[in-house]
């Protein structure tokens, strides 16, 4: 059995981390709603948070989309870190800011490297 790659480990975990949020932002509790609405957003503002965080999680899963998933999950983590951090809840920010670094590490390590050609002379 092949082991996992490292990238493809980080995205699965940042994939679960995202889908857990997700279902929380579908399913938020009165108190989640009052936050978006404190923090300045619409009360349904928590659906597009959850889109979003389901896009990235799906993304993540699989190699090909990778890239596109860290970068929707960069959005939204500097998004809701942001956020935590402008209405004093640094503390509460921490995952949101673990999670942007995870994105970002996931987006460097599925960045194609190029490869030299090499050149050929001309007889």
């Amino acid at each position: 059995m092949r082991r996992p790659s490292l990238p493809g480990f980080l995205s699965l975990l940042l994939a679960a981390f995202l889908f857990f949020g997700a279902i929380n932002n579908t399913f938020p509790s009165a108190t989640t709603v009052a936050d978006y609405v404190r923090w300045g957003y619409p009360s349904w503002f928590h659906f597009v948070t959850a889109a979003l965080e389901f896009s990235a999680a799906a993304c993540l899963i699989a190699a090909e989309t990778r890239m596109a998933g860290a970068l929707i999950a960069t959005f939204v983590m500097t998004a809701a870190a942001g956020t935590l951090i402008f209405h004093g809840s640094g503390l509460g920010a921490a995952p949101a800011i673990v999670a942007l670094g995870l994105a970002l590490a996931i987006a460097y390590t599925s960045t194609p490297r190029r490869h030299p050609t090499p050149t050929t002379e001309l007889l």
